[in-house]
């Protein structure tokens, strides 16, 4: 079901600044306040921030997306995937769950390709170790 929620040109583009000029470590996007745009709500320009420094932003927040660029390690080299994280934890309401849900897929179109898809309502549901198993 779509919600008729539609994602702005500056929430693509800098999606596609992170995908090929790697200009951010994440962006959170939001819902606007009139329920008809996904917008962006922070940027991450500091490229030594960690996940776990994301993590106690996203964690704090509303539902909310964030596409953040994830380094770890595996087979002993070093490396980065975006993914695309759903954040929307059990505090919120029904509605807002509900719009958040529906939204989604019109804001992976919007995005194309080049990310993983993450979802989570808990913060034990973004453990380091899940996500770049998720990654791989």
């Amino acid at each position: 079901m779509a919600s008729g929620v539609k994602v702005r040109d500056e929430v693509k583009q800098a999606f596609q600044d992170m995908k090929l000029g790697h200009k951010y470590k994440w962006v959170l996007y939001k819902i606007s306040d009139d329920e008809k745009f996904i917008v962006i709500d922070q940027v991450e320009r500091d490229l030594s921030k960690t996940y776990q420094d994301f993590l106690e932003v996203l964690i704090n927040q509303p539902a909310r997306y964030a596409v953040i660029d994830v380094d770890y390690q595996h087979g002993g080299l070093q490396k980065s995937k975006l993914a695309l994280v759903s954040w929307c934890p059990e505090t919120c309401k029904i509605k807002e769950k509900m719009l958040f849900a529906s939204s989604k897929e019109e804001l992976k179109m919007g995005l194309g390709k080049g990310f993983k898809e993450i979802q989570a309502c808990d913060p034990d549901e973004l453990d380091f170790g899940d996500v770049v198993d998720k990654l791989r």
